[in-house]
């Protein structure tokens, strides 16, 4: 149940985010998420949603593909 996939699934699904928004939108997602969620709880669709806009194409494919499916997408 918990193997190395799970922990680099993380990992990758973030990697391969940075790719998607770019450097400077990805790490402006980093410190809108940190700032926002500091002192509080959030969940997987707060980091969706806030994903959302730092992006100029649509993330559900990525969603789909690294969270919501079990096999592990091909990089």
């Amino acid at each position: 149940m918990f193997d190395d996939r799970v922990y680099k699934r993380g990992a990758l699904t973030l990697h391969v985010l940075r790719g998607e928004l770019g450097d400077a939108n990805f790490f402006a997602l980093l410190r809108d998420w940190t700032t926002r969620y500091r002192h509080g709880s959030a969940d997987t669709d707060d980091f969706t949603g806030l994903a959302a806009n730092y992006a100029s194409v649509s993330l559900q494919p990525l969603w789909q593909a690294w969270l919501y499916s079990t096999a592990v997408p091909a990089l």
